[in-house]
């Protein structure tokens, strides 16, 4: 058998949305803002089918939006062509047109005839737009200069919506068995490598959504990307819903933007008009004109404070799979804090010092399986650990952990453990005895790494000493007494050796309280009660040689602290 795969276990419900200083706090999650967004499922069981493919070359056209509209316009059901381009929807009461759109192509609408039976066909072909930036009629918002690209902006925004959509209804159709990684880490002012974070996993069967945003369009206008709870701030982004709102358009003046690739093209936004004390965003919804999909939300906080390479902003990612499904797989939020200390000055007195670092918050779909069979896999690490003692003989009965994580698990009989999809960033392992896990007593090793994208990393790591655990438990008690012996020959070589443990009275080894054989280092110990006040006596025998004993008188000692004895280890007769 292969070592065992640790994929790690959630531990609670955390944060999707916002980028909060100094932890993360879950939010409510964002009803549907448009009544034209909000399906209606047919009644009868009246089903529209059909096949969408561009005029020209008739090739299907995958992850258009099909929807049935009534005689007001409004959307009754709807759903996405897949990678044949063919789509099926129910058909409500009411519905008279069919309504179809794709990035990239100008929108189509059919009428629907009188039905017979439970299932009627339209196919439909859509006509590519010879550029996304077309001409079109439309007005800017009132705060907004005039621009040259102003039209060519409202077309391009047009398109996006298109693309958008398809973000929208994708989770109204079958939902995925989803991995999401949530994360928090810090950087330095003066170096955006990150110094540490912490990584929680959570799976589910299905999810709507990877990542949705906690206000809608008009209160982000009005309230701004943040908000105080309980003297915390927590920083916001938008989605898809809140691009699509009319409510967004009237707020925020937009531009095109040249792409940073070949192929790409930007939707500029910024606010129409800046209140003081509003924390808001300046951005570009980019675009890939080849692909014609939606990649990316990129922006920049505007009304706070940013320092060095520090620039407070976010991104949310988009990603389109073969079977029309465009879904968020990536998000993060950056901010800058502070943190004070006190440092004493050339006058002797204290000085009061700030420092600023990076803070960022996101998450990361690790993989998604669709009820059709498609499938989503990002590029993350493994990590392979071999945890060994101090002989290098592997070591199993440990719990092992990358701190500040769900990375959990316990090594196999040959003393590996594989945790896999492991985020990208900083990790140090701890550990804790098997026996104690009840104790939560855990020691960190040394070792430190990095893991990086799409790496498989391997690792040794040496387990603390068995009796490292107790010695921990012990000290953390308030009465507990750690008395520590290490056994050794007359080269104060280690010597393996069985021992026990009971009270001294009169010279005579009697109430025996524990036994036990040392590890290979030849050490052993034992948390004595400091109150019971009794005189200790601990016999021990040489594993090698039966006839080589000793005993060694262990006084009451009123202290907490470790009591050490180095014994070389000779034989005593008589005993």
């Amino acid at each position: 058998m292969g070592p065992p795969v640790m994929d790690g276990t959630a531990t609670g419900s955390y944060d999707l949305y916002a980028m909060k200083l100094p932890l993360v706090k879950p939010a409510r999650a964002l009803r549907p803002l448009l009544a034209i967004l909000v399906p209606v499922l047919a009644a009868s069981g009246q089903q529209v089918r059909g096949a969408v493919v561009d005029s020209t070359t008739r090739t299907p056209i995958i992850g258009a939006v099909v929807e049935t509209l009534d005689s007001a316009g409004t959307s009754l059901s709807r759903g996405l062509t897949d990678e044949r381009g063919a789509y099926s929807i129910g058909r409500a009461a009411g519905a008279r047109r069919l309504r179809v759109v794709r990035m990239g192509y100008r929108p189509r609408d059919v009428a629907i005839g009188s039905m017979e039976g439970l299932e009627q066909r339209l196919d439909v072909a859509m006509l590519s737009v010879p550029t996304f930036l077309e001409t079109v009629s439309a007005t800017t918002a009132p705060n907004c200069p005039r621009r040259a690209d102003s039209q060519r902006a409202f077309a391009l925004m047009e398109q996006a919506r298109a693309g958008l959509l398809a973000t929208v209804v994708s989770r109204e159709m079958s939902q995925p068995a989803i991995k999401i990684l949530r994360y928090e880490r810090t950087s330095d002012a003066g170096d955006s490598r990150a110094l540490k974070q912490s990584v929680r996993i959570d799976s589910t069967e299905a999810s709507a959504t990877s990542f949705g945003a906690v206000r809608n369009a008009r209160a982000f206008a009005e309230q701004g990307f943040v908000s105080d709870s309980a003297g915390m701030k927590l920083y916001f982004g938008p989605d898809a819903e809140v691009m699509l709102d009319p409510a967004f358009s009237a707020a925020y003046c937009f531009r095109v933007r040249n792409g940073r690739s070949a192929g790409e093209v930007g939707l500029g936004f910024s606010p129409a008009a800046m209140q003081n004390g509003r924390v808001d965003i300046d951005g570009t919804l980019w675009i890939d004109s080849v692909a014609k999909v939606v990649k990316e939300i990129a922006f920049d906080y505007v009304g706070v404070q940013s320092i060095r390479n520090l620039r407070p902003g976010g991104q949310i990612r988009f990603h389109a799979m073969p079977n029309g499904a465009l879904f968020i797989d990536r998000w993060f939020f950056k901010m800058v804090d502070t943190r004070y200390d006190t440092a004493t000055g050339s006058s002797g007195y204290g000085v009061e010092r700030r420092y600023y670092y990076g803070r960022e918050s996101g998450g990361e779909v690790a993989w998604a399986h669709w009820p059709d069979g498609h499938s989503y896999k990002a590029s993350l690490a493994t990590v392979r650990l071999k945890i060994v003692d101090k002989f290098n003989d592997p070591v199993s009965r440990a719990i092992v952990r990358l701190t500040d994580t769900d990375y959990m698990g316990s090594p196999d009989s040959t003393g590996t453990i594989v945790f896999h999809d492991v985020l990208p960033g900083p990790y140090n392992v701890e550990m804790q005895d098997s026996s104690l896990a009840t104790k939560h007593i855990i020691i960190k090793s040394r070792t430190r790494f990095v893991a990086e994208r799409g790496s498989l990393l391997i690792r040794t790591v040496q387990a603390p000493p068995v009796y490292a655990f107790f010695k921990e438990a012990c000290m953390g008690g308030r009465v507990g007494q750690w008395i520590e012996i290490a056994a050794t020959d007359d080269q104060k070589h280690p010597v393996q050796v069985s021992w026990r443990l009971g009270e001294d009275l009169d010279g005579r080894f009697e109430h025996l309280l524990a036994t036990g054989v040392t590890t290979r280092d030849g050490i052993f110990g034992y948390c004595r009660d400091v109150a019971s006040g009794v005189d200790l006596q601990v016999q021990m025998t040489r594993i090698a040689d039966a006839n080589h004993t000793i005993v060694v008188g262990l006084p009451a000692i009123g202290r907490s602290k470790p009591y050490t004895i180095v014994m070389p280890f000779r034989t005593v007769a008589g005993r």
